[in-house]
């Protein structure tokens, strides 16, 4: 409240971005999607605002560290059979990965190929490997395929985007196997 109001004092400032995040995983962890949505873009602003030339690259950071640790609350509700509680958590897991693979800047190969394989992955938590997929299997493969595809664009315009030739066969095999399914 305080940093969104303009109210830090003085050197307090150079905590903005602190405040937004932990204002952020308090959203998440509650499940306000809307506010935490409305605090990531505060955080955004933030770290912008300090005109750091590796500010996108941290904020990026910043987000998958985040998204790390709805990934451990997501894999310890499965293993206590929480399978509502996995789909509202899931919810806001979107979010942070949505927004990672949004970003113009700041994303490297890794990054991005990081945001895919976790979107491939929670498919896979919600794919029986039967003929029929069910929905979110689907929505979390075609994320999957998108962010896979992404990459690949990126590659071509840059080639050492990818850092080396394996990487791009890596990715083409990974978008594959989420086109089969």
């Amino acid at each position: 409240v305080l940093a969104g109001k303009g109210n830090l004092p003085g050197a307090a400032q150079g905590f903005e971005s602190a405040i937004h995040k932990t204002a952020l995983q308090a959203y998440v962890a509650a499940q306000e999607l809307e506010k935490a949505a409305t605090a990531m873009d505060a955080l955004e602003k933030s770290v912008a605002a300090g005109g750091d030339a590796e500010a996108a690259a941290r904020l990026t950071e910043v987000y998958i560290g985040l998204s790390r640790d709805l990934q451990k609350t997501l894999e310890t509700l499965r293993q206590q059979g929480r399978t509502d509680e996995v789909l509202k958590v899931s919810r806001g897991f979107e979010l942070f990965l949505d927004r990672i693979a949004r970003r113009e800047q700041g994303n490297t190969f890794g990054s991005l190929a990081w945001v895919g394989a976790t979107f491939a992955e929670m498919a896979a938590r919600f794919d029986a490997e039967g003929q029929t997929l069910s929905p979110e299997a689907k929505q979390y493969y075609d994320r999957a395929v998108a962010v896979y595809r992404d990459i690949l664009e990126r590659c071509a315009a840059n080639p050492q985007f990818a850092g080396g030739d394996g990487a791009v066969d890596g990715v083409k095999i990974r978008l594959a196997r989420c086109l089969r399914r």
